[in-house]
């Protein structure tokens, strides 16, 4: 399919309630399943994130919101290239005990890419809470900008 002429465009999300546990195994990927947006041929989806199949300057924007268990502490949501943190994407909040929260990061990003290697971005969820967290919304938003 020639779609050149389109700018790429990819917004992911899930709107059904996943509870996750923060700190088991360094951290839970968040599990976007549904497609809002697809344009242009820079750039494909999976369960998890996004995949960047053509090199260039990239925005990426991201929100979430969630509801806490029964003890406070910290949520963490940042995104991640290829397994491996990316430290100007990055979202904190503290949360008291059964509160309930919001968190969002834009940052914009040179990726490079060539015909061996096309990066996957994924955001992971991290913490310091004692239990678990329910995940009521999470979206990315990915745009090439040149």
């Amino acid at each position: 399919m020639n779609c050149n002429y389109q700018k790429s465009c990819v917004e992911v999300y899930n709107n059904t309630p996943t509870t996750i546990n923060p700190t088991v195994n360094g951290g839970v990927p968040a599990v976007f399943g549904n497609t809002a947006t697809r344009t242009g041929c820079s750039m494909s989806v999976n369960t998890n994130g996004v995949t960047i199949e053509h090199g260039g300057l990239y925005e990426f924007n991201f929100d979430a919101s969630y509801l806490n268990g029964a003890t406070a502490g910290t949520l963490t949501a940042q995104l991640y290239k290829d397994g491996s943190p990316v430290g100007s994407a990055l979202a904190n909040d503290e949360l008291t005990a059964n509160g309930i929260g919001n968190m969002s990061f834009s940052t914009r990003l040179k990726v490079p890419t060539c015909c061996a290697v096309q990066p996957v971005f994924t955001v992971v969820f991290t913490g310091t809470l004692a239990t678990a967290v329910t995940i009521q919304h999470v979206a990315l938003g990915v745009t090439r900008l040149a």
